[in-house]
């Protein structure tokens, strides 16, 4: 959930930003890889998800970088966080999972507790990139 409202907010809100397609583009990955991990966990493969954390929180942490100077349209509200609350978040959710499974974040924060939204909500989902 936390990574589709990422995606949505970024393609809603960032678009006018250097680098947007790239950016985005890695976004939606990791939000295809949430997708993934979500389905492993429900098939209760664990060495799938440990597999998988790493390269995620990789990419995380490069859209967090290259996002962090962006300025907002303000075209549209997604969610009860801004992008950075979002990121924060997402960031605190994923270390979470990957101490949960016993994989050792390459960024480790103080703060990684966080409250984790209701999946059950009702949802948009984030459109694909544009093709070139």
């Amino acid at each position: 959930m936390l990574a589709n409202q990422l995606c949505l907010d970024l393609h809603a809100n960032y678009q006018d930003n250097p680098e947007f397609d790239e950016v985005y583009g890695t976004a939606y990955k990791l939000l295809q890889a949430a997708k993934y991990v979500h389905g492993k966990e429900h098939a209760g493969d664990k060495a799938a998800i440990q597999r998988s954390v790493n390269s995620i929180d990789e990419a995380f942490h490069h859209v967090q970088r290259d996002i962090r100077d962006w300025r907002s349209a303000n075209r549209r509200q997604v969610g009860q966080m801004n992008l950075a609350a979002k990121t924060e978040e997402f960031e605190a959710v994923l270390h979470h999972l990957m101490f949960e499974i016993g994989v050792k974040p390459s960024h480790d924060e103080p703060g990684d507790e966080a409250s984790i939204p209701d999946p059950a909500a009702p949802r948009e989902e984030a459109p694909p990139p544009s093709q070139p």
